[in-house]
This record gives structure tokens, C-alpha cells and sequence, in this order.
């Protein structure tokens, strides 16, 4: 099975937003990658973008189950609300489940291996959003190139 966890950072006073995505097969870690999300008003619409990106890389990845986790139920509530709409076309086998990342930590509760891999995209979406905001006081930024 494929998992793939998901967690978003966002800055409220410039709109940025980054999402960073770990990607986990049965045979353990595999990779994980960061992109950014721009001109938004709040974190659940990072957290959104995060979200719908995972969704599309599920279903390239044409296999039999994927489970997506993530720690905003806001976001999910959205995505759900997309399938049902079909703004996004569901992926069969695809599973999208809710849990406590940070929450855990903060409660001392058992730190298993997704709560470390959530931690480890907040982590990689946090350092995204501070060198971009780095770029953007320097002015080496441009809110309309997308780096890859």
C-alpha cells in the first residue's frame, strides 16, 4: 500500500503557502518533495492544495490502495466535498484519513512512524515557507515563477 502524508505551513501577513508531501510504499521511505501555494487567505487552503496534490499523485501512481494522511480535517472536509461535486474525480482504493500529528506530540502520547513522518513534512514545508519569505525581503523572489 501507498501512503502519503501531508502538511502545509502558511504565513498570514504575505499569502504564502507551502505544502511538502512523504511518500511511503510497503517497502518503506521512499521520497518526499515541497512546492509552494501561493495568494491565500488561510492555512486550511494550503493544507487544501497539499491535499489535492497528494490526491493526483495517488492516481498516477495506478496502484491498488493508497491511504493519505493528513491533520486537517477542514481540508479533508474539502476534498470530500470536491469528490462529491466532482470538481475532483475520485481515485479507487484511495483512502484519506484524519489524525493527530502535532497533537500527539504535544500530548505525549505514543510517537509512532506517522506521526514522524508528518512531523518530518511539517518540518520540510515550515524551511520551504522561510526561504521563500527570506526571498521575497531580499527581493529575489517572483511570485510568478514557479521553481522546480
Amino acid at each position: 500500500m501507498l501512503k502519503i502524508y501531508t502538511d502545509a505551513a502558511f504565513d498570514d501577513r504575505s499569502g504564502l503557502g507551502t505544502y511538502c508531501l512523504v511518500v511511503v510504499t510497503d517497502k518503506g521511505f521512499k521520497d518526499w518533495s515541497v512546492d509552494h501555494c501561493d495568494g491565500f487567505t488561510n492555512s486550511t487552503d494550503a493544507e487544501y492544495v497539499g491535499l489535492r496534490a497528494a490526491v493526483e499523485l495517488a492516481r498516477a501512481a495506478h496502484v491498488a490502495e493508497c491511504l493519505i494522511m493528513c491533520d486537517s480535517m477542514a481540508a479533508i472536509d474539502r476534498l470530500q466535498a470536491a469528490f462529491k461535486h466532482r470538481y475532483v474525480a475520485p481515485v479507487a482504493g484511495l483512502y484519506v484519513r484524519h489524525f493527530k500529528g502535532h497533537q500527539a506530540e504535544k500530548q505525549g502520547a505514543f510517537i509512532d512512524e506517522d506521526v514522524k513522518r508528518h512531523h518530518w513534512a511539517d518540518v520540510q514545508a515550515g524551511a520551504e515557507l522561510d526561504r521563500r519569505l527570506d526571498a521575497r525581503k531580499t527581493g529575489a523572489y517572483n511570485d510568478k515563477a514557479k521553481e522546480t
